[in-house]
């Protein structure tokens, strides 16, 4: 049985070319064997059916006893007649088996071709149902299925499960978009008719004030952007030799002004480190790493930001000390719209984008982000980059 297991689940051109192997000997064999036993019946048959004087001829002959010319001329015409006869009875015998072949060569190409377009069928129903919206049909596996139709159907399946969590994700996307636009669009209108009418003044306060929730929509929009070109393999990184150092040294002064209103110190430990990459979307990966820490950490305490090389990598790292989040939170924070508990933001929190634009640009730049908690409280941001060669 495991041998017929194994021709079962090996490739379909191996399959073929051992069942038409077997088929073609096993007819082959039958079609002889059946033609030789036929061939002696029907001689023992036609014998045995021969008149008297001729079976005492044949007798003779055999015994070597002498026979008259006319006997001889007699037995001459019978058995010509019978080979006649028996002639006849041969090319029908080979008539009918090769039409019994050709019959049994049709069932089992027919079973052939079931055992191997049943799965294909499936498929397809399969396929009908997903364009027609239902994410959820599947195809089973089945083990005297070949290899190549499980691969089929396990590609199939991965790819409705891709599906299915695409439209997942784009729903929610949507509704996510939809939410974080409607607070500062309403804030917007409802500000702009209050000026309007007469109960807000048109001064100075109130115009930033509404700057602040044009820039807020404005930064939407561009993470927006970026989490899209990333997905679609358009974000092009304009790479050129920087010292990183620098760059994130000019970072922290940019916000310089934002933390000490907050009472949180910023720690630097940025020793040169050379890199080659996109200057532009790591100074946005590193801005949007110290807003997070902005919002996260304690007030009192401090934020670290270094950078350095190892082997062939370089990195850079942002450390608060937050709250923090366990290892299973931390696994999701770089997922869109994700927002950790209320307790862990002073705050709104942001759109809860920026996290998932860095991520992005360290996968596009061929390295990855990792946030883990760090010893005494709070997180640790460390972005690790691979070194180019050119």
């Amino acid at each position: 049985m495991s041998i017929f297991r194994h021709i079962a689940r090996a490739k379909i051109s191996t399959q073929l070319c051992v069942w038409l192997s077997v088929y073609f000997v096993s007819c082959s064999t039958l079609i002889y064997l059946a033609i030789k036993f036929l061939d002696e019946f029907w001689g023992d048959y036609f014998i045995a059916k021969l008149p008297a004087h001729i079976l005492s001829i044949k007798s003779r002959l055999e015994q070597g006893l002498p026979v008259s010319a006319s006997e001889m001329q007699q037995a001459q015409k019978v058995f010509s007649e019978l080979g006649d006869q028996l002639e006849q009875l041969q090319y029908v015998q080979l008539a009918s088996m090769v039409a019994m072949a050709a019959l049994v060569g049709i069932g089992f190409v027919f079973v052939l071709t079931r055992r191997l377009t049943t799965p294909l069928e499936q498929i397809g129903r399969a396929s009908s149902l997903i364009a027609k919206g239902d994410l959820s049909a599947r195809v089973a596996c089945s083990d005297s299925s070949p290899d190549e139709i499980n691969r089929l159907i396990d590609g199939f399946n991965q790819m409705a499960r891709s599906l299915g969590a695409y439209e997942r994700e784009r729903s929610a996307t949507a509704a996510a978009v939809a939410h974080e636009l409607r607070t500062p669009l309403t804030i917007l209108r409802g500000r702009l008719q209050g000026m309007k009418d007469g109960y807000f003044a048109a001064d100075a306060n109130n115009f930033s004030s509404l700057i602040d929730q044009v820039d807020g929509l404005g930064h939407l929009v561009e993470d927006l952007r970026v989490l899209s070109l990333f997905e679609t393999n358009k974000l092009v990184l304009v790479p050129r030799l920087f010292d990183l150092a620098k760059e994130l040294e000019s970072v922290v002064h940019l916000v310089s002004p934002d933390f000490v209103a907050a009472e949180i110190k910023i720690e630097t430990d940025l020793p040169t480190t050379l890199f080659i990459g996109d200057k532009t979307r790591i100074r946005q990966a590193a801005l949007a790493l110290l807003d997070n820490a902005l919002k996260y950490a304690a007030i009192g305490k401090s934020v670290k930001i270094g950078c350095g090389a190892k082997d062939a990598n370089v990195w850079f790292q942002v450390l608060d000390r937050g709250p923090g989040l366990d290892q299973g939170a931390a696994n999701n924070a770089f997922e869109r719209f994700w927002r950790a508990e209320p307790s862990r933001s002073r705050g709104s929190g942001g759109s809860g984008l920026g996290l998932s634009v860095v991520k992005s640009i360290a996968l596009a730049h061929g390295g990855n982000i990792e946030a883990k908690p760090r010893d005494g409280g709070g997180m640790i941001f460390e972005m690790v980059l691979p070194v180019r060669e050119d």
